[in-house]
């Protein structure tokens, strides 16, 4: 094994990675218009600075974070069933070309990122019950990849 060669593929399956989850991210955000939601703005104030009305910014405020705790729900939903599809896809189809593909494994491996960000990011806001299918359907697609790869090579 040649190390010296091998560092720099490592090096591009990272990068492949990170931005495949980075671009996933970003037009999950353009597609669903997140920019709408952030541009809500909850002032009531009048000329001097004062506030007018508590319970109208009260009720904006609620509805706004409302708006975005749904947002980051359905956003990490998404990203995991895409970042478990990179990482099944990328992985298998790089079980069956004789010789590496940069492009798939960096798929994979953003698919990966994908899963890592979200699980941990988003862990708390996750209900036990799908906590524990999260759970297993990590552990079933790692064991698909680490037995995969053994039958698929003998």
């Amino acid at each position: 094994m040649d190390t010296k060669n091998e560092l720099p593929q490592y090096f591009l399956y990272i990068i492949i990675g990170l931005l495949t989850s980075m671009f996933t991210s970003k037009t999950y955000d353009v597609v669903n218009k997140y920019e709408n939601i952030n541009k809500i703005k909850c002032i009531y104030k009048n000329n001097n600075g004062y506030s007018v009305d508590n319970s109208k910014y009260d009720l904006c405020t609620t509805n706004k974070n409302k708006l975005i705790n749904e947002y980051t729900t359905n956003k990490m939903y998404y990203m995991l069933v895409i970042g478990f599809l990179l990482l099944v896809l990328g992985v298998t189809a790089s079980n069956y070309q004789e010789k590496s593909n940069a492009t798939l494994k960096g798929l994979s491996l953003g698919g990966l990122f994908l899963i890592i960000f979200y699980v941990i990011s988003n862990w708390s806001k996750i209900n036990n019950v799908h906590q524990i299918i999260l759970i297993g359907a990590i552990l079933a697609s790692l064991m698909y990849l680490g037995l995969g790869n053994k039958i698929i090579k003998n």
